[in-house]
């Protein structure tokens, strides 16, 4: 009988060792904000690195965008977060002020994390006070839509490229033909929302401008050179009729053919793409104040600070961050310019239609300030800019609205 005890407990020993060791995969839970088309391709993204990690199960979890920052701050700093979580560029400062995100310096050294192959604005844009707190997965600027067949008609195409003029009074002069010889919108862009503020701070930025000091403690936005960009673009939307326009109208008409022109942001290429008998093309914002930036933002991979430390889940981490960056051409299906110059300079990403095209914009993005207060003084620029445009008030008095509101918050 103790011999027989002894037979059963030697064949459970061995069918254990021969088992698949699924106890020691390193389990990680992920929150992100993605709908619609981005959903599916972070979906697809994540099953395809479980399937080829077998040591490590990202088990996602998507969140509605309207109460995503909340639930997660608040989730953060009872120690209940994810994981891994994304957060935009423009949301850091509200989190990393309360330190509930893992400073990522000591990390990135330790794995050999290959922080060079990140394009330097986007990985700047993911620090906090000199610290590392994020990890870009992408930068999602405003960039220039182009019809090619109605260009074509008014004479602005020429060996398949635009012929789009780098200063305001040619700029103006070549919708004024547009519009003349093709009877459509030369240019449709979201005024009266978020987008209205972006095309404006685009061009703030080209001639040099800022909207707040370098110590982030006072606005600089009530400037000669403000009033020189806002004044001229709102003139320019009002003489074009698209002075108030909403998001879904100028999306619609440029989709539709009825524009020559559209601004937007990166995220709609999927959807003109769908766009049966559209012939458009991409490229950077347009250069009218002198140099290229444009207004962007980035969605990040960041570490909430658990509340016991786990160097085995923060590799396990850092080696999820790695291969969602390395493989961002796969996101870059959703429109967005992926992060890293491996991935820029490869052939499946280079032969992709549209997107590189535009990608060149990456290394002229117009971040908004680092600032903990910066989620109130977008809204603040969001209604003044668009009271501008519609003529509600003076853009003088627009931004004066913008520095005594904003200043107030800053105290």
């Amino acid at each position: 009988m103790k011999k027989s005890l002894i037979v059963a407990a030697l064949l459970c020993a061995m069918a254990l060792l021969l088992a698949p060791q699924t106890f020691a995969t390193t389990k990680l839970v992920y929150w992100d904000l993605f709908s619609g088309g981005d959903a599916d391709f972070m979906t697809a993204m994540v099953k395809e690195f479980n399937r080829t990690h077998p040591d490590i199960f990202v088990d996602e979890v998507p969140n509605k965008w309207d109460d995503y920052y909340n639930h997660l701050l608040t989730a953060l700093v009872a120690k209940k977060g994810p994981d891994v979580c994304i957060i935009h560029t423009s949301n850091l400062p509200a989190f990393a002020s309360k330190k509930v995100l893992l400073p990522l310096d000591g990390p990135i050294a330790k794995y050999n994390f290959p922080a060079k192959d990140f394009g330097a604005k986007l990985w700047n844009g993911g620090k906090y006070q000199g610290k590392q707190v994020a990890i870009p997965l992408d930068v999602h600027p405003f960039i220039l839509y182009y019809n090619k067949e109605l260009l074509a008609r008014a004479g602005f195409m020429k060996d398949d490229k635009p012929q789009i003029p780098a200063n305001p009074e040619e700029f103006a002069s070549f919708l004024k033909t547009i519009r003349a010889k093709t009877g459509k919108f030369p240019l449709t862009l979201e005024t009266n929302g978020f987008g209205g503020y972006r095309s404006w701070y685009s061009l703030l930025n080209q001639a040099g401008g800022s909207l707040m000091s370098a110590n982030g403690k006072k606005m600089t936005v009530n400037s000669e050179t403000a009033l020189k960009t806002l004044t001229w673009w709102t003139n320019l939307l009002k003489e074009n009729g698209i002075n108030s326009m909403n998001y879904d109208e100028s999306v619609a008409l440029f989709s539709q053919g009825q524009s020559a022109l559209h601004i937007n942001g990166v995220w709609v290429t999927g959807g003109f793409e769908k766009q049966n008998g559209l012939k458009f093309g991409a490229m950077p914002f347009p250069n009218l104040f002198g140099s290229k930036d444009a207004w962007g933002n980035s969605h990040n991979f960041v570490i909430p600070n658990p509340a016991k430390a786990d160097p085995n889940r923060i590799k396990a981490t850092l080696t999820f961050i790695d291969w969602m960056t390395a493989n961002s051409d796969k996101w870059a299906l959703a429109g967005h310019i992926p992060p890293r110059y491996s991935v820029l300079q490869g052939e499946k990403y280079k032969s992709m239609p549209y997107r590189p095209g535009y990608a060149a914009q990456m290394e002229s993005i117009a971040y908004l300030p680092s600032n903990v207060h910066m989620l109130e003084i977008e809204q603040f620029m969001a209604d003044e800019i668009a009271a501008a445009y519609s003529g509600a008030k003076t853009p003088a008095q627009a931004l004066a609205t913008i520095e005594q509101k904003s200043n107030r918050v800053l105290k």
